[in-house]
């Protein structure tokens, strides 16, 4: 029975179980469809009476929901904004007694404000369960209500709060976006939050029941900041650490310790807050200073109390320090500060000494009675800088009343202190004073006066005057001041400067006055600036009425009003200047005109245009001497765009060009046309150059950006056409002469620091004449060939008559080595053409090395002719005069010029430095004529060494020859031609002939140079040279010659003296257009009265033919001599008549 009774009431209880079930499941469902989740966000709005705003609510409810707002809200409106919140529960902690939250994150959470207080009479209640977070993230937190313009930050963390109100949490919170700390806080909180709700109170048990608790706190924070401002990263390093511990009573909060323990930071807190009053004791210490900035080293510490009312402290601290700097020195300063926030008040007292000066502050901030705010500089000094006065501030006032004033002895005690900033060695020196002085409300007064100031970087003072006085600073202020610099000196310039302003300060008229001595290496230039206008300081336009600036002789002056919009940029409105520049008489004038209008900053659009401007002075403006030019100038530009790669136009033309001065002001006048067009990333340009009718130059292509950078690309063509015909008046001055045409066909490429020139040059119609050399080159013509860093001379040949000279080879022009290899080839060439030296022959010559050094010529030359003349006569009336040099030789003495580059030594890389191998071949080609000389040699010559000191080996030796003395022919019977003169073109000599005659010997040697021979007269055995003479010419003792005879010996006495005209006679221009190797009129050697004309050439080396005729009979001979030997010789006379003659002559030297 009992079962089932059993059995029927558990029937009864169960049965509508499932009923419940499917009840629960239903209401489940439907809330977790759309519109429950809608019901239950507007349920909770109307719940909390619209403090909470939910929309977005989706996720599995009820254990993981998400939201996509939520607002918090009080009676002043919303205080918290969250963004994307997820909410993850943990069901089973709910059979424990917990709240188990498993995850909470929100991409944005944002608190606008603290949310408005509640009374403090209202009771605490908590609920009754545990609540913990596993996992709490919040990717962007923001606390602007708590703390103004607050960095963002990221929060991770976890934490719990227990029924009994105890907290514990630990979060790391990192500064986000444009924090000036990089790290993060890693904060461990624990709390006993206000009175506990014992399990009581669920049950109804009123809450007095309950024993009260304090609230107390307990908290440790460490951060690890990677980085932050210099100062703060100096201080806190890289961990710093507070904790705290703290505990609410029944009159306030308790603070039992709080420690900041920092890198080069300590500090210690504690004491009390009650019933608004604090009572705080703090310590804080920086052990080293060089933590802070590497200048400092040393250590401060201050102690003291946070004493008064909350809403009106006051602190008050004992400062310590000991510090100083590598450049001024460490001191010792210790004072009192006191400090009243709210009343605005302040007390500083400081002494001490620093870097072995006395050093003291005194300072007083003070409220008076009146409510006036009164500041006091007490003996403020330290090494010769002195700060004093006192300000009066007035209620409602904004500009105190009083006086400042500073004082530097010395300013050169600056040094050290502004030696990080300027340098290590500023080298300041002078006395400077400033004043700042206010009286009776009056205007504002500013002083700033300095004698014998040094600056940096070599600026000088001789003094300065700064006075200014503001009327009405606060209403309508008028300015009146006034600047003078006098004796302003640097590197590049010296100066007086005076600068005035006066007028209303927001648009005051302004003027100015510069008189400057520019410094350049020509000397100094007075120049003077004079300029006036009126700023408008409201909208910052400049208003110009008035510009001149003077140079010598030339000068700028505003034609009109401008206006320079000075507020974003700068902008040029109607700029107009008259250019000047001295006419032919050396009077300025005006001489061209500059205009200017567009915008120069911060983007370019500018019209610019030049006009008449003449080229010498645009060319005296520039940093390099340059020869002066005439000329005028023309200039137009258009830019826009940025200023480091514009956009737009330049045009310029130069008519007349022309270089007054010396023989080029005979040359035609040049013109230079100039077009750019700027598109960056390239410039386009297109120039046309041109001197007279003949010679053009043309200039087109592309220049990569920037576009006068160095690694600017290039991408040009240069064609043209030169006349060499044009430099004859610059040649001719020099003896030289030119002619030709070159035609230019070139491309370059490359960059500007490194171009490169490809292409040809072409020369044709070619001419060289140098009368000082006698080189006379015609019909030159050829090509050059440029490839990159390469010259090739494809062919230049060149006619010397009656042969031709042929160059070719290469030359590295711009590789680091400058290798060199030319040939040079001569067909039966004669290129010299001098009175004294004429050649004609074949070579073959080739240079080849490196230009800088390692240079060598070698080849060979075979000559068929070389004809030296020695000159006739030389001027004997020609006085030396003796200079003496005053100041630095500039010139080499005298022997050293005549000496030439033969005596001096080779330079490595100078034209003398040239190793030579040449072979030189005249086997009998080399006739020596002039002062009675007929000779002809032949031989070899080995030319080594350089060509600064060339070795010669070998040498020309006589192979016949007479001298002709007074009209009596001598054999010469010794000869040879040397090269140790000072020139290869001016060999040296050394000929002889003897004569035997009454049992002596008379010799005639011809010595020295072709330049200047000498002629010595000796006997053997020893006697006078007028014996030598009658023996040389007549062969026998002077005591036996006629009267005639001794006459002629006069006059050959006066032929080898050299007295008489210079130059080739008229027998031997004769000679020489006869083609004859001898033409001369002889006397007779008998005493009778007959002149002798005799002429003739060798048919060969050693054959001679001629024909001779007397005055007296007029019957003319045939001449027939043979040299069988050089003793022995046939000689054969034919008569016209049919008388013949003919013998042997024999000759012995001994």
């Amino acid at each position: 029975m009992r079962r089932s009774h059993s059995w029927y009431w558990a029937q009864r209880v169960l049965s509508p179980a499932p009923l419940l079930l499917l009840i629960a499941a239903a209401f489940w469902v439907a809330l977790d469809s759309e519109a429950g989740r809608g019901l239950i966000a507007d349920t909770i709005e109307r719940a909390s009476a619209g403090r909470v705003r939910i929309t977005g609510l989706s996720g599995a409810l009820p254990f993981a929901p998400r939201v996509e707002t939520l607002v918090l809200a009080d009676a002043d409106g919303p205080w918290l904004e969250a963004e994307r919140a997820r909410l993850t529960l943990q069901p089973g902690a709910l059979l424990r007694g917990t709240l188990g939250i498993h995850a909470v994150d929100a991409d944005s959470i944002e608190l606008g404000r603290l949310p408005a207080g509640r009374d403090r009479g209202a009771s605490r209640s908590w609920l009754p369960f545990r609540i913990e977070v596993d996992q709490l993230s919040i990717g962007r937190l923001r606390l602007n209500g708590l703390v103004a313009e607050a960095p963002a930050l990221g929060v991770k963390g976890s934490g719990s709060v227990g029924a009994d109100g105890r907290l514990e949490t630990a979060l790391r919170i990192t500064p986000l976006d444009d924090a000036r700390l990089d790290g993060h806080i890693d904060l461990r909180l624990e709390a006993q939050i206000g009175q506990a709700l014992p399990s009581e109170a669920a049950r109804g048990v009123p809450e007095t029941a309950s024993p009260p608790r304090q609230t107390s706190l307990s908290a440790h924070i460490t951060a690890a900041i990677h980085e932050a401002p210099p100062l703060i990263a100096g201080l806190l390093g890289a961990e710093p650490a507070l904790s705290f511990t703290a505990e609410q009573g029944a009159t306030g909060w308790a603070i039992e310790r709080a420690t900041l323990q920092a890198a080069a930071l300590s500090a210690v807190l504690s004491g009390t807050v009650t019933n608004d009053q604090l009572n705080l004791g703090w310590q804080l210490a920086i052990e080293d200073l060089g933590l802070l900035t590497e200048q400092a080293h040393g250590r401060l510490q201050a102690q003291g109390q946070l004493s008064g009312r909350a809403t009106d402290p006051i602190v008050e601290a004992l400062l310590a320090a000991e510090a100083g700097t590598e450049t001024v020195g460490t001191g010792q300063v210790s004072g009192t500060l006191m400090l009243r926030p709210v009343t605005q008040e302040a007390a500083l007292a400081l002494d001490g000494d620093w870097a072995r000066q006395p050093v003291a502050v005194q300072m007083v901030l003070r409220r008076l009675d009146t409510g006036a705010l009164n500041l006091r500089l007490g003996d403020s000094h330290w090494a010769g800088i002195r700060v004093g006065g006192s300000l009066l501030l007035q209620p409602g006032e904004t500009l105190p009343l009083g006086e400042l004033h500073l004082a530097i002895d010395r300013v050169e005690v600056l040094d050290a202190l502004l030696a990080p900033w300027l340098g290590d060695d500023p080298a300041l020196a002078g006395r400077l004073e400033a004043g700042f002085s206010r009286r009776d409300r009056g205007a504002l007064n500013l002083d700033l006066e300095g004698a014998a100031l040094q600056l940096p970087d070599g600026i000088g003072i001789r003094s300065l005057n700064v006075r200014a006085e503001i009327h009405e600073p606060l209403g309508a202020s008028r300015l009146r001041s006034e600047a003078i610099v006098a004796g302003l000196s640097t590197a590049a310039f010296a100066a007086d400067i005076r600068l005035q302003a006066s007028g209303p300060i927001e648009t005051p008229t302004l003027s100015s006055k510069t008189d400057l001595q520019w410094r350049r290496p020509g000397g100094e230039t007075p120049v003077q600036l004079v300029a006036g206008g009126i700023l408008d300081a409201r909208v910052r336009r400049l208003q110009l009425d008035a510009l001149r600036l003077d140079l010598p002789g030339q000068g700028v002056r505003l034609l009109g009003p401008a206006r320079l919009e000075l507020g974003h940029g700068l902008e040029i409105d109607g700029l107009r200047l008259a250019l000047r520049a001295p006419d032919p008489d050396g009077n300025p004038v005006e001489s061209g005109r500059l205009e200017l209008d567009g915008r120069l900053a911060p983007l370019l659009e500018l019209e610019a245009r030049i006009t008449a401007l003449p080229v010498a002075v645009a060319m005296g403006w520039l940093p390099a001497p340059l020869p002066r030019l005439t000329g005028r100038i023309d200039l137009e530009t258009r830019l826009t765009g940025e200023p480091r790669g514009p956009f737009g136009t330049l045009s310029m033309d130069v008519r007349g060009l022309r270089y007054p001065g010396g023989l080029a002001r005979s040359l035609p006048a040049g013109e230079l046309r100039l077009a750019l067009r700027l598109e960056p990333p390239m410039t386009t340009i297109d120039a046309r150059a041109s001197v007279g009718t003949t010679s053009r130059l043309a200039l087109d292509g592309r220049i990569g950006a920037p576009p006068f950078d160095g690694s600017a690309d290039l991408a040009l063509d240069a064609q043209g056409q030169l006349d060499l015909g044009l430099l004859e008046p610059l040649l001719s001055q020099a003896g030289r002469q030119a002619a030709g045409r070159l035609a230019l066909d070139l491309g370059i490429g490359g960059s500007l620091d490194a171009p490169r020139v490809d292409g040809r040059v072409r020369l044709r119609e070619g001419a060289w004449r140098d009368r000082l050399l006698g080189l006379i080159l015609t019909d030159i013509t050829g090509a050059l060939r440029l490839a990159g860093d390469e010259l090739l001379i494809e062919r230049l040949s060149a006619r010397a008559d009656p042969g031709t000279l042929t160059l070719s080879g290469h030359l590295g022009w711009l590789q680091p080595s400058q290798p060199v290899d030319l040939r040079l080839s001569a067909r039966n060439a004669s290129p010299l053409q001098l009175d004294r030296l004429q050649l004609q022959g074949d070579a073959d010559l080739r240079l080849q090395g490196n230009l800088p050094e390692g240079r060598a010529l070698s080849g060979s030359a075979r000559f068929e002719r070389i004809d030296l003349r020695i000159p006739e006569r030389f001027p004997v009336t020609i006085a030396t005069l003796e200079v003496e040099e005053v100041g630095e030789r500039r010139q080499p003495p005298r022997r050293a010029r005549r000496s030439g580059p033969a005596n001096t030594v080779a330079r490595s890389g100078s034209v003398g430095a040239i190793a030579l191998d040449l072979a030189l071949s005249a086997p009998q080609a080399i006739t020596v004529r002039g002062r009675g000389v007929d000779a002809l040699l032949g031989g070899d010559i080995s030319v080594q060494g350089t060509l600064g000191d060339p070795s010669l080996l070998g040498g020309f030796n006589l192979l016949r020859g007479d001298y002709e003395l007074a009209g009596q022919q001598l054999g010469l019977t010794r000869g040879r031609i040397g090269f140790d003169g000072a020139s290869i073109l001016d060999p040296s000599l050394d000929l002889e002939a003897r004569v035997q005659a009454a049992g002596a010997t008379a010799i005639l040697a011809i010595e020295g140079t072709a330049r200047t021979p000498i002629v010595r007269l000796r006997g053997e055995p020893e006697m006078p040279e007028d014996e030598v003479l009658a023996r040389l010419l007549f062969g026998r003792s002077r005591s036996r010659l006629s009267a005639v005879q001794i006459t002629r010996i006069g006059l050959a006495a006066a032929s080898l003296a050299g007295i008489g005209g210079g130059g080739p006679g008229l027998l031997e221009r004769a000679r020489s257009g006869l083609g004859l190797n001898r033409l001369r009129i002889d006397g007779d050697t008998d005493g009778r009265d007959e002149l002798v004309v005799q002429g003739g050439r060798y048919l060969s080396e050693r054959i001679y033919l001629g024909a001779r005729q007397g005055t007296r009979t007029g019957e003319t001979w045939g001449l027939l001599r043979m040299e069988l030997s050089p003793q022995l010789r046939l000689e054969t006379d034919l008569g016209g008549s049919g008388g013949a003659r003919a013998g042997a002559a024999f000759e012995l030297e001994y």
